[in-house]
C-alpha cells in the first residue's frame, strides 16, 4: 500500500530484481562512468555556468533542480515527488562539495560511491544476504 513518503520504484532496481547480478555490473559502472559523467555535466557545466551568471547560491539550487528533474524518467510510481526531492537534496550535497572544494573529483567520487552502495544493498536484499 502506498504511503505519502514512499519512494518511487527505480527502473534499474526493477530490472536487477529479475537478474540480481545486474546490480554487481552497475557498481563499477556507476563509480567509473556514471558518477564522473553526471558530475561533469551537472556540477561542471550546469552549476559552473549558473555560478558565473547568477552566483553560487542560485547555481547550487538550479543545478540540483536540473539534476533531480533529469532523473524523472528513471522512476515509476506514485512516490516520484518524494524520490525527486531526495535526489534534489543529494544534488545539493554534491553541489556543495563542488563549491567547497572547486574540484569535480570530490563530488564524482561521492556520487559514484553513493550509487554503488545502493546497488550493493539491492543485490544483498534481492539475493537474501540481508
Amino acid at each position: 500500500r502506498y504511503t505519502p513518503l514512499e519512494p518511487a520504484a527505480s527502473t534499474l532496481v526493477q530490472r536487477g530484481r529479475d537478474q540480481p547480478v545486474f546490480f554487481l555490473y552497475l557498481v563499477p559502472m556507476t563509480v567509473l562512468l556514471v558518477g564522473p559523467a553526471e558530475e561533469l555535466v551537472f556540477r561542471g557545466a550546469v552549476q559552473g555556468a549558473l555560478r558565473r551568471a547568477y552566483g553560487p547560491r542560485v547555481a547550487l539550487v538550479g543545478a540540483s533542480a536540473v539534476f533531480a528533474l533529469i532523473h524523472w524518467s528513471s522512476y515509476v510510481g506514485e512516490g516520484r515527488v518524494v524520490t525527486l526531492a531526495t535526489i534534489f537534496v543529494l544534488g545539493g550535497v554534491l553541489g556543495y562539495l563542488y563549491q567547497r572544494t572547486d574540484n569535480l573529483l570530490v563530488p564524482a567520487v561521492a556520487h559514484g560511491l553513493f550509487n554503488a552502495v545502493q546497488f550493493l544493498y539491492e543485490y544483498a536484499a534481492t539475493t537474501g544476504l540481508l
